[in-house]
């Protein structure tokens, strides 16, 4: 990323700006790094959910970002116990997971090889 440069998020005083659909990026680690500080500026983390290929071969061709509050935690079922047919007790932890739809997504440009973002949601369900 250069610095003034808004394809790629950084203002000419330093500090990122927010993601749009005209920000480019050379590569997806670069993508990654830039909504990961985005995300620590604003006070939240993120992590990668999902990459797609396409049909004819291992290209990237799309990488999804999200807060890590994205998704639903599944509770599993309780099992009898082996031992002694007692249900296991639970243990009493928490979750984070709100199901955020806080989002961005890259996609490659086959043409110019960079990726750029087409699609971005900024909108938490939680506090930060």
């Amino acid at each position: 990323m250069t610095v003034g440069d808004k394809s790629t998020g950084v203002a000419t005083d330093g500090k990122l700006l927010k993601p749009s659909l005209d920000m480019n990026f050379s590569s997806i680690s670069e993508a990654e790094n830039y909504y990961k500080e985005y995300g620590m500026s604003l006070g939240f983390s993120t992590r990668r959910r999902s990459s797609y290929a396409t049909a004819r071969g291992p290209l990237i061709t799309r990488v999804v970002f999200v807060c890590c509050r994205e998704g639903v935690h599944k509770s599993k079922p309780s099992q009898d116990d082996q031992n002694d047919g007692k249900l296991k007790r639970k243990r009493n932890t928490s979750t984070m997971r709100t199901d955020c739809k806080a989002m961005l997504c890259i996609a490659l440009d086959t043409e110019l090889e960079t990726w750029y973002v087409n699609k971005f949601i900024e909108d938490h369900n939680h506090g930060m």
